[in-house]
């Protein structure tokens, strides 16, 4: 056992390999946004994330116990603690089985999930995740009726992403049915642990990287990172108020769209990110546009399936002439989509250290806009007479000084466009017509493509 160490000549391209079990490993750059915020404000909740199941049938607890055990044991993320040592942030994983806390409740009268809600917000209340002293997630069973039950997952974000979300209701149900049917879990050990990639970045990090000087060149000739020009772009000052809407597309209502269903998500994340910056030129009358994109950051196949924090802001920066061909556009977009994420190995604080902003939105920040391309995975699975589904937070918490969040879930039968619009940037009337521009402006586009 030891701590981390700087090591010999790190090549950048190499593969995440399982490291020697460590006291301490280093805090990656991803998290410390999060450890940071922390630090200056413990109780702050506003870096919480949840997870809501909804349970439909007769729910074997002891199986349920167990599963969100064998979770805990198999995602090392959900079991650090972090602190300080001589070199800096620091976070250590506690051993294997450790405790579980899972608080149980009842609510009268088998509520609708609205008022369910209220009572599993209201026991949450209590609940505060300590980064020093852990654990980083709580479990609340909500018991509606012999029948119905809500599950959430409370966890902090230092340690879990959007895509973990997914991974977690995935794993849950697979662990659920084996272990209901006396089987083994089937999560078993995997090949690296959320630790390896926490030293494997710390050594990426000290080695200069090319896209450094992308950075650089790319903000040195952008205007809007100089503090006396005043751009027409909507700019939100912190505002925790906000306007939010939801807009569905059906993929099976028109030939072009069930094609487009067909068709993987980098290629729908295009024609969405292409329909959102027309759709905000037109409505601010200002090219070129800077829209961040929520990058999950997961590269490495070794990834795809670790509970942890990977994601990461990438700026996009977009120049919409109103006179190219739409397959002129489409291409022109996906290059600077594509050209920005080649160069995703930079850190997004650190990108704001090379653009001479100190902060990431609003006033003297980067972008005022947000895109996440929610993931697709399955909301519900059966597992014998228990069904289990996802109860989706169409808009969950969204930076105050971002003027606007654009999300998209794309999902077999369609795709749910969701906007939250800072009261400080949008009237809800402005708000309303720019979202029908983007959801019409998107259905253009898959037809002529």
């Amino acid at each position: 056992m030891g701590t981390y160490a700087a090591g010999a000549p790190f090549d950048r391209n190499s593969p995440i390999d399982a490291a020697a079990q460590m006291d301490a490993v280093p805090v990656t750059v991803r998290q410390l946004p999060y450890f940071f915020a922390a630090e200056l404000d413990p109780r702050s909740r506003s870096n919480y994330v949840r997870v809501d199941l909804a349970l439909a049938g007769p729910l074997n607890r002891p199986a349920l116990e167990n599963t969100l055990c064998a979770i805990v044991d198999h995602h090392e993320s959900l079991r650090v603690r972090f602190g300080y040592d001589e070199r800096g942030p620091i976070q250590t994983a506690v051993p294997l089985g450790a405790t579980v806390p899972i608080t149980h409740l009842r609510a009268d009268g088998d509520p609708p999930w609205p008022q369910a809600r209220k009572c599993i917000d209201t026991a949450e209340a209590d609940a505060w995740l300590d980064l020093k002293k852990g654990p980083l997630f709580r479990f609340f069973l909500l018991q509606l009726s012999s029948t119905r039950h809500v599950l959430r997952w409370l966890v902090h974000h230092a340690v879990a992403d959007g895509r973990s979300e997914s991974i977690f209701v995935t794993d849950f149900a697979r662990a659920y049915e084996a272990l209901v049917r006396g089987l083994p879990s089937p999560l078993r050990p995997p090949r690296v642990r959320y630790t390896d990639w926490a030293i494997w970045d710390s050594r990426r990090r000290q080695e200069p990287s090319a896209s450094e000087a992308y950075w650089r060149e790319r903000f040195a000739k952008d205007d809007r990172t100089d503090g006396d020009h005043e751009s027409v772009t909507p700019r939100a000052v912190e505002h925790t108020q906000r306007f939010n809407l939801a807009a569905d597309i059906e993929l099976n209502d028109n030939a072009a769209l069930m094609g487009a269903a067909a068709l993987a998500d980098a290629r729908i994340s295009v024609l969405l990110f292409t329909a959102l910056a027309m759709a905000l030129t037109n409505a601010w009358r200002r090219t070129p546009l800077t829209i961040g994109v929520l990058n999950a950051n997961r590269q490495h196949a070794e990834l795809g399936d670790i509970i942890g924090q990977f994601a990461d802001v990438v700026p996009v920066t977009l120049d919409v002439p109103g006179d190219d061909s739409t397959s002129a556009l489409i291409r022109a977009v996906r290059r600077a989509f594509v050209e920005a994420l080649r160069h995703s190995d930079v850190p997004f604080f650190q990108i704001l250290q090379l653009a001479g902003c100190s902060e990431p939105f609003g006033t003297s920040g980067v972008c005022d806009v947000l895109f996440n391309m929610v993931d697709s995975a399955p909301r519900t699975s059966n597992v014998d007479d228990l069904t289990i589904a996802r109860i989706d937070d169409d808009i969950g918490d969204v930076d105050p000084r971002l003027a606007l969040y654009v999300g998209a879930l794309h999902s077999a039968g369609g795709l749910r466009i969701t906007m939250s619009g800072s009261h400080a940037a949008f009237a809800l009337a402005d708000l309303r017509q720019l979202l029908s521009h983007y959801v019409e402006l998107f259905r253009d586009l898959v037809r002529a493509t």
